[in-house]
């Protein structure tokens, strides 16, 4: 398949089911949900995800005094060959302290102990690379506290999983100005080196990707929003066509070695 891309320009209300993705709550995200807003000229939507959610940090997503809301694509995709999955944040707000928001990579959607990765901003001001094994603890990769997000001033994050491997990059850039696409030169470019690099000791081949919220409050929900989606390989893509026979004349023998 070839890159697939959602720039969220479609108006969905809270709950609403929105084409290709679907929705997890773990644990305490119970509250909140979801949707599209739309706002002037075509082409200037976003998606945001409100929800409780205690913690991230834990072995098990479904423990009582942990949760997240978790936004993904519906189809799996198979990262045997690489993945290469990015998305703009754009603001966290509401929820306590350490209301955090980001990019998912997991093993299965639907699991509360997958393995996992995750490039997160927290509205306290850290920027951080993450990951679990499975059933393991959350580890960090490595951090910076010295972000300032806002919609005027936004963040780019990406996650590449290296093909044939356990390896992960982990990307941050914060523009205005959107990325290239995967296949043009400036891409590479355009992201710089990676913020952080992690090779888990296993990692399934097919995951899941996508988008993750938790407030960090028992009081108050926290809202994330994000613009302008990409993964490649896209699942829902064209294969590619068989090369057409060749037709030779009757009794010529093509050999090769």
């Amino acid at each position: 398949g070839g890159v697939f891309s959602e720039a969220f320009d479609t108006d969905y209300a809270q709950g609403a089911a929105i084409p290709g993705w679907s929705v997890r709550r773990f644990s305490t995200a119970n509250d909140g949900g979801y949707g599209t807003q739309v706002t002037g000229n075509p082409g200037n939507g976003i998606v945001y995800l409100d929800s409780f959610g205690r913690s991230t940090w834990t072995n098990n997503d479904d423990s009582s005094t942990r949760g997240e809301l978790n936004f993904h694509r519906t189809t799996p995709i198979d990262s045997s060959g690489g993945l290469d999955v990015h998305v703009q944040i754009l603001d966290i707000s509401g929820g306590g302290g350490s209301a955090k928001a980001g990019l998912q990579v997991r093993g299965d959607a639907a699991d509360p102990r997958s393995a996992k990765v995750n490039v997160e901003l927290l509205k306290s001001g850290t920027l951080r690379a993450s990951y679990r094994e499975y059933n393991g603890g959350m580890q960090v990769v490595g951090s910076n506290s010295s972000h300032s997000l806002s919609p005027a001033n936004p963040y780019w994050l990406r996650i590449e999983r290296e093909a044939g491997t356990n390896t992960f990059n982990f990307y941050v850039v914060q523009t205005g100005s959107a990325p290239p696409p995967p296949d043009d030169p400036g891409y590479d470019a355009f992201w710089g080196g990676a913020f952080r690099t992690h090779t888990l000791s296993s990692f399934p081949d097919t995951v899941s990707v996508g988008l993750f919220n938790a407030s960090y409050s028992t009081s108050s929900a926290s809202t994330s929003q994000f613009d302008n989606f990409s993964v490649f390989p896209d699942p829902s893509g064209c294969p590619t066509p068989p090369e057409p026979a060749q037709e030779f004349p009757p009794g010529l023998q093509v050999c090769t070695e």
